[in-house]
């Protein structure tokens, strides 16, 4: 009851997703992000407002990050389950967020990839 009333708090809005809608965006996170249901649970509880992604979105980050760090989608979904996040910054940030920790700091993919939580940080008065 606590994780609910935490999601509920962090994201209001879901009080407003009929049972069936909320269903079928938990499954397609669950087969996009190939996880088990109670992992896509805990990705909800740490980060509501995924639900309120469109599955287009989504699907849209996940390529646009597999394809910008060159990485099969089993690893990378491994990333956006550490740190769900990731999936709410928009595709601009992200390719400005990789490209600098790439050239500037000299960061592997695969740096990045094990530690998803550095697409979070702000990079404002770093250009």
């Amino acid at each position: 009851m606590d994780k609910i009333h935490g999601i509920v708090r962090k994201m209001p809005a879901i009080l407003g997703l009929s049972e069936e809608k909320l269903r079928i965006k938990l499954e397609f996170l669950s087969t996009i992000l190939n996880c088990p249901m109670d992992k896509i649970c805990d990705i909800i509880f740490r980060t509501p407002t995924v639900l309120g992604l469109s599955e287009d979105k989504i699907r849209s980050k996940m390529d646009l990050l597999s394809s910008i760090l060159g990485c099969p989608m089993d690893k990378l979904c491994s990333a956006v389950c550490k740190c769900p996040h990731i999936l709410g910054l928009s595709e601009t940030k992200l390719h400005s967020k990789i490209e600098y920790m790439v050239t500037k700091f000299g960061l592997e993919n695969g740096y990045i990839l094990d530690r998803p939580v550095l697409l979070t940080l702000s990079l404002e008065k770093r250009f």
